[in-house]
């Protein structure tokens, strides 16, 4: 078992040190254009996932890569803030179509 497993690294610490030492590391610009080949890489996934070319277990990998990658961005100062506040209007308007839809039923 190691460290991050027993409790003695809180589990969310740990991430975010990853995450903000890589920003940090390789710079925004850098992690932007990962971000960029991440994105690709799962959209290629899906896309061979809709073909019968991979399963689910090759687009759950690659949507992990983009998740760390967009997570890295929130350790920049107000990035986190802006984040949250555009992920909450978009399911503000996720929930009123889905209220949308259910109405027509």
């Amino acid at each position: 078992m190691n460290e991050k497993e027993n409790g003695k690294v809180p589990l969310i610490m740990w991430r975010m040190s990853i995450l903000d030492g890589a920003i940090k590391q390789w710079g925004v610009d850098a992690q932007l254009d990962m971000l960029v080949e991440e994105c690709a890489e799962l959209i290629k996934a899906i896309q061979h996932m809709k073909r019968e070319r991979c399963g689910w277990n090759e687009v759950a990998e690659e949507i992990a890569d983009v998740r760390i990658m967009t997570a890295q961005f929130h350790t920049l100062d107000g990035v986190s803030d802006m984040i949250h506040i555009k992920e909450m209007e978009k399911l503000e308007r996720l929930e009123k179509r889905l209220d949308a839809h259910n109405k027509k039923e």
